[in-house]
């Protein structure tokens, strides 16, 4: 992430995940806010259909949005995470794309 945000990214995008947090991570998220820092990490709430918390996702900060994901008729999937830092949906089971 740190080598994204000193190239310049707006956006980070994580599709990963797991149970254990960071204190260094935290760290860097708390640096970013405190400098200013505009950037956007978005990344997945996890894939364990619980109230679990998964990280980065579930870091308390305003610089993180959790990802959790529907199927085709808009229903919370079976595998994803719902908790309260989940702040977005997005599209998954049986939707097609282009």
């Amino acid at each position: 992430m740190e080598s994204c945000v000193q190239s310049g990214a707006k956006v980070i995008n994580m599709s990963l995940g797991g149970a254990g947090t960071s204190t260094s991570v935290q760290t860097f998220f708390t640096q970013l806010e405190n400098n200013g820092t505009d950037v956007l990490i978005v990344a997945t709430a996890g894939n364990g259909g619980d109230t679990s918390y998964s990280f980065p996702a579930s870091y308390d900060s305003p610089l993180v949005m959790s990802v959790a994901a529907v199927d085709i008729n808009g229903e919370r999937a079976p595998f994803s995470q719902y908790n309260d830092q989940v702040d977005i949906a997005a599209p998954d089971v049986g939707v097609k794309s282009t």
